[in-house]
């Protein structure tokens, strides 16, 4: 994670998430809680440049496979999503900032749309 997010990371509160697939195989993922997100969607625009290649291992991406040069937009459950697919919509960087109900906000980042959305209803 770079320099330019990790100022708006709360340290104490940092999430690995793993959710079957229908191929029993796994998505993975990783939610942080944000101490201030004044600024976060400038500073994860930034990272787009580089997400791919940093979350290549972790996440199983080949890269030179993408099925998009850019992160496209989505929504769910009224927030928004930015994403890249990969060979598949099985296989992708999909990440959000999330506002709980008691306030709090989270950085969610997977590798699979179902992966972000099952989140995204358990926070909210």
């Amino acid at each position: 994670i770079p320099e330019e997010i990790i100022s708006f990371v709360d340290n104490d509160n940092f999430y690995l998430s793993l959710m079957q697939k229908a191929d029993n195989s796994y998505s993975r993922g990783f939610i942080i809680k944000l101490k201030n997100d004044v600024g976060i969607n400038v500073a994860l625009n930034g990272w787009e440049i580089n997400m791919s290649a940093n979350l290549k291992t972790l996440f199983g991406l080949d890269i030179e496979q993408a099925a998009s040069v850019n992160f496209l937009d989505n929504t769910y459950q009224g927030v928004a999503i930015r994403y890249r697919n990969f060979p598949d919509h099985f296989l992708t960087i999909d990440y959000a900032v999330v506002l709980e109900a008691n306030g709090d906000k989270y950085l969610v980042v997977t590798n699979s749309k179902d992966h972000i959305y099952s989140i995204i209803d358990r926070l909210r």
